[in-house]
C-alpha cells in the first residue's frame, strides 16, 4: 500500500484539534509543543505524514483506495518521483500496489485527539 503526500496534506490536524491538544493532558500539551515547534504553524493545520500512515493500517475503512502500478523512477531528473498508472495503459491492466486515493480528515483528527488521551505521563 502507498499513502502519498497527496494524501497527507489531506488529512492535516486542524487549528482546532492543536488547540484542544494544548488543553487535553500531559501528553496532549507535549505534543502540542512539539508539533508548533517542528511545524509550519500553517492557519490550515499540519502534515503528519507518519501518523496518516498508521491511521490507514488501522482504519483502513477512513480510506479510499485504488489499485494501481507505482514504479520509482531510479535515474534521470525525475529520480526518487513516484509514478502511477491510474488508467492501467501501460502494464496490461495489472497492479502492484494499493494507492489511497481520499481520506477522511475528521475521521483521522477524532482518531488523532482520542488515541492522545488515552496517554498519561
Amino acid at each position: 500500500s502507498m499513502v502519498g503526500l497527496d494524501i497527507t496534506m489531506k488529512a492535516l490536524l486542524t487549528p482546532d484539534s492543536l488547540s484542544k491538544l494544548e488543553h487535553m493532558n500531559e501528553t496532549g500539551k507535549m505534543l502540542h509543543d512539539i508539533i508548533i515547534h517542528d511545524g509550519d504553524n500553517s492557519s490550515n493545520g499540519i502534515a503528519m505524514h507518519d501518523v496518516n500512515t498508521i491511521f490507514y493500517l488501522l482504519h483502513p475503512e477512513a480510506i479510499t483506495t485504488k489499485k494501481m502500478w507505482i514504479d520509482i523512477i531510479t535515474d534521470g531528473p525525475a529520480i526518487g518521483e513516484t509514478v502511477g498508472d491510474i488508467r492501467g495503459a501501460y502494464h496490461d491492466g495489472k497492479t502492484n500496489a494499493n494507492v489511497c486515493v481520499d481520506i477522511d480528515a475528521d475521521a483521522f483528527n477524532k482518531w488523532f485527539l482520542d488515541e492522545v488521551s488515552k496517554i498519561d505521563l
